[in-house]
C-alpha cells in the first residue's frame, strides 16, 4: 500500500508534534518552592520598605509556611523580624526550626544565639556558638561565635 503526499505530511506533522509535547517542560517539573520564595520575597519587601503594615508580611509568611513548614527562606525571615522586633522567644521557635531543617544554617546559627543571650539563657547561647565553630565552614562566622564565647567567659 502507497501514501500519498498527505499522508506523509499528516504523519510527519503528528511526529512533530508528539516530539514537540515529549520536550515541552511539564506541569510536575516547575519547582512550587520558586513561587514560594517569591512570595517570601515580595513579604521582606513589604517589611523593608515600610510601604504596608508588617503584619500583612508576617502573614504572607505564615501562609508559605502552611503550604511547606521546612521552607528554609520563610523560617529565617520570621526568625529575622522576631529579633528585630524584640520577640527573641519567638525568634528562637523559629530558628530552632530552621536548624532542624538546616542544621548547617550558620547565620540562624549565630542570630539563635543571640536570641538565647538576650533571653538571658548563657549557657546556651555559648552551646550554639560551640556548635558553630565545629560546623562552619566560614571563617567569619567562626571569628565572630569565638569573640562571644570570649567575651562571656570573661562576664
Amino acid at each position: 500500500m502507497s501514501l500519498s503526499r498527505g499522508q506523509y505530511i499528516a504523519i510527519l506533522l503528528v511526529a512533530l508534534v508528539g516530539v514537540t509535547l515529549a520536550f515541552l517542560p511539564h506541569h510536575s517539573d516547575v519547582d512550587p518552592s520558586a513561587d514560594l520564595n517569591q512570595k517570601v520575597m515580595e513579604a521582606v519587601e513589604i517589611i523593608e520598605s515600610g510601604t504596608q503594615p508588617p503584619m500583612k508580611a508576617i502573614g504572607m509568611l505564615k501562609e508559605v509556611l502552611e503550604k511547606d513548614p521546612e521552607n528554609e527562606l520563610a523560617l529565617y525571615q520570621l526568625g529575622k523580624f522576631s529579633m528585630i522586633s524584640g520577640q527573641f522567644d519567638k525568634a528562637k521557635i523559629r530558628l530552632e526550626n530552621l536548624l532542624e531543617v538546616n542544621p548547617n544554617h550558620d547565620e540562624a546559627r549565630l542570630m539563635l544565639a543571640q536570641s538565647l543571650l538576650a533571653l538571658q539563657d548563657t549557657a546556651k547561647a555559648v552551646e550554639q556558638y560551640s556548635r558553630l565553630l565545629e560546623t562552619s565552614d566560614d571563617p567569619n562566622f567562626k571569628e565572630e561565635a569565638r569573640n562571644y564565647i570570649e567575651k562571656l567567659k570573661n562576664l
